[in-house]
């Protein structure tokens, strides 16, 4: 794996969506400008932990993207971390889980973080560093979700990958399942869904992958060996694994000519229904 190019400390930004101002970091990729970006979409416990996880001493995912040559942009969503906006556990607790009514109030919940992504987009689009050509989204859990529904609705985003993509939610709310099934089928970018065998589920995205194909022949599921880690950490596994670090440096550059021009790619507690 390349070394890393991360700075110490991060940029700190606003921006506005709907009417909210939400916050973001960004960390700048040593290279000349303009830069590709990756959207890093956290999922229920705020932008940062996951992004910065090195668990085991592992080279944590932010230094992977800084490594590849992508700057990278953490924008927080409506209600994490003293954004505005209603916090996510006012929704979870609004009515029973897996109930009509949980399931509706989640799905206007993902459709408002959706357009708080691609508020923080538009926002990446205006810089006079950023490249707007080569814009492209990550995201786990929930933020695999918030990721595929915004690469449903913009072609602003190149390509995204998604890591453990519904796998607390897709076998209790069908709606939910509907809804991205659905969206996966609008799709004409590629998208790369990330998943370990020890996880919860790794159903959506075999589902989804056929639907996504559809668009675009270059998207992919991949599964990933049992490595003997407990369910909650396959949900998690980018962090305690570097299975996945070559199929997504791969995705984002000799497959997809995405990056190949520009750069030298290396080898090498929420809650339970929505991580």
């Amino acid at each position: 794996m390349a070394t890393s190019q991360r700075v110490v400390f991060p940029i700190h930004v606003t921006y506005r969506s709907n009417g909210l101002t939400l916050w973001g970091n960004i960390w700048r990729a040593k290279r000349n400008a303009p830069s590709p970006v990756l959207v890093w979409n956290h999922s229920t416990l705020g932008p940062e932990p996951e992004l910065l996880e090195n668990t085991t001493g592992l080279t944590s995912p932010l230094d992977v993207w800084l490594s590849n040559g992508l700057s990278v942009f953490a924008p927080t969503r409506r209600g994490y971390d003293g954004a505005e906006g209603e916090p996510l556990p006012e929704v979870l607790n609004s009515a029973p889980n897996g109930s009509s009514e949980l399931q509706e109030g989640l799905i206007k919940r993902l459709v408002g973080e959706k357009e708080d992504l691609l508020a923080g987009v538009e926002f990446l689009k205006a810089q006079d560093w950023v490249n707007p050509n080569l814009i492209f989204s990550a995201g786990y859990g929930f933020g695999a979700i918030v990721t595929l529904l915004a690469m449903a609705e913009s072609k602003d985003l190149r390509g995204g990958i998604g890591f453990s993509i519904a796998g607390l939610l897709w076998d209790d709310y069908p709606k939910i399942q509907a809804l991205l099934m659905d969206k996966a089928a609008k799709i004409k970018n590629p998208l790369l869904l990330l998943n370990s065998a020890d996880g919860y589920n790794d159903e959506p995205a075999k589902k989804l992958v056929q639907k996504l194909r559809k668009g675009s022949a270059k998207s992919n599921s991949i599964v990933y060996p049992s490595r003997g880690l407990s369910r909650a950490e396959g949900h998690d596994f980018f962090a305690y694994s570097h299975q996945w670090v070559h199929d997504a440096e791969q995705f984002l550059s000799v497959p997809n000519a995405l990056l190949s021009t520009s750069v030298v790619v290396s080898r090498g507690s929420g809650s339970a229904c929505c991580r």
